[in-house]
């Protein structure tokens, strides 16, 4: 239909694909496999909190309809109590900068397989 000769265009994937290899060596194979199992990864695991926040909202939801009947009857009084609540924001505002700081010189040990790994789970997540 097109004029397309396939078997000339994977001929060239072929020696695309062979001369990286010579040029990058190993480091390809290990970026190669570390997206694809990333990629994999990803994708899985945006499926997982996709249907682990739809039965947690149902939960929530039902446990809330329950609180509001039983105060709506006289049965139980909900007070907020805003300087605590406000205390457990600062505290985990104050954690998460502590383990921040950290992701720097954790980030200077990542391996070629990592780095592949993450691009790919990055990837399937945004895809799932």
């Amino acid at each position: 239909m097109l004029g397309l000769d396939f078997s000339q265009i994977a001929l060239q994937v072929t020696n695309s694909t062979s001369t990286l290899l010579e040029l990058f060596g190993p480091a390809v194979a290990e970026l190669g496999f570390g997206g694809i199992a990333g990629f994999a990864v990803g994708y899985a695991l945006k499926k997982i909190i996709k249907l682990m926040i739809i039965i947690v909202g149902i939960f929530t939801g039902i446990e809330l309809a329950f609180l509001y009947w039983l105060q709506s009857i006289g049965a139980i009084s909900i007070t907020v109590n805003y300087g605590v609540l406000s205390s457990i924001g600062t505290n985990a505002l104050a954690w998460g900068t502590t383990e921040l700081g950290g992701l720097a010189a954790f980030a200077s040990t990542i391996s070629l397989t990592a780095t592949g790994f993450a691009a790919g789970a990055a990837l399937g997540f945004q895809k799932g």
